[in-house]
């Protein structure tokens, strides 16, 4: 009887024991006041070129809003913008010298306090040598 007594009073400290840490495997992900992600750009679109792309967006509606970063190539490239550079209403920027194949493109816009959003994406290629090749 107590080797029973005794493996239950064990089993149930384990328990205990197990269960109090759990909140450290997502713990690093929690911020106080929760987080905050500015909207992400909106209507991107990719017109084709020779060895280029040029890329299209609204400027986002949120005063808040400041910058935007724009990845390609799996991240490797980057580009930086301020929006107060486009007041017309729309972004649009050339990405030039690209080789003749898929690219994946991703903006990301951030607030003043850096808050990051969502990733807009788009994927397209440009027109190269093989493309001309094949429509001459």
């Amino acid at each position: 009887m107590k080797k029973i007594y005794l493996i239950l009073i064990s089993v149930l400290a384990l328990a205990a024991a197990s269960c109090a840490k759990q909140d450290t495997v997502y713990k690093e992900f929690i911020k106080d006041g929760g987080l905050i992600y500015p909207a992400k750009p909106l209507n991107i679109t990719a017109e084709r070129g020779y060895q280029r792309i040029v890329l299209k967006w609204d400027l986002p509606m949120d005063p808040s809003i400041r910058t935007a970063k724009l990845f390609w190539d799996s991240r490797t490239q980057s580009m930086d913008f301020d929006y107060s550079a486009y007041p017309s209403g729309k972004v649009s920027v050339v990405i030039p010298d690209l080789e003749d194949r898929s690219y994946t493109f991703e903006v990301i816009n951030y607030d003043s306090s850096e808050n990051a959003s969502l990733a807009a994406e788009i994927t397209s290629s440009p027109f190269g040598e093989s493309w001309l090749v094949s429509h001459a």
